[in-house]
């Protein structure tokens, strides 16, 4: 699955590839992939450490919804 945000969030440009596999062990993996480009200064570190967080909250819930 590909996306793009287009507006209504403070990023001139942001693209995502979420893809899902079969686990060896059963279930789904996933793989998250994105490129962003903010339009505040915002330090890489600070960003990346806020988007992982962001995800991880989005990869929990949806784990709790399929149990």
């Amino acid at each position: 699955m590909e996306y793009k945000i287009v507006k209504g969030a403070p990023v001139k440009r942001h693209i995502g590839i979420v893809t899902f596999t079969d686990a060896e062990s059963g279930g789904t993996a996933v793989s998250y992939t994105m490129e962003s480009e903010p339009s505040l200064p915002v330090p890489s570190t600070m960003l990346e450490f806020g988007l992982r967080n962001l995800i991880n909250q989005f990869i929990n819930g949806a784990r709790k919804a399929v149990r």
